[in-house]
């Protein structure tokens, strides 16, 4: 397990770089509008909640 799990943090590590300067905002979708999350409390999912998590690099932008 931290084998793949040094993997996935190398991966994404790499896309990181790849984006330049990025900034991360995290969204709670709760009753059809979407709360954005402090930053201290990034990294923090609940089961049963939706989430959107929106990378914006210099050149790219990714919604996950």
């Amino acid at each position: 397990m931290e084998a793949l799990a040094n993997k996935k943090k190398a991966q994404v590590e790499a896309l990181m770089t790849q984006l330049g300067s990025y900034t991360v905002k995290v969204y709670l979708c709760k009753d059809g509008a979407n709360v954005e999350i402090p930053e201290n409390e990034h990294g923090f999912f609940f089961q049963n909640e939706v989430y959107l998590i929106d990378v914006q690099g210099e050149e790219h932008r990714y919604l996950i």
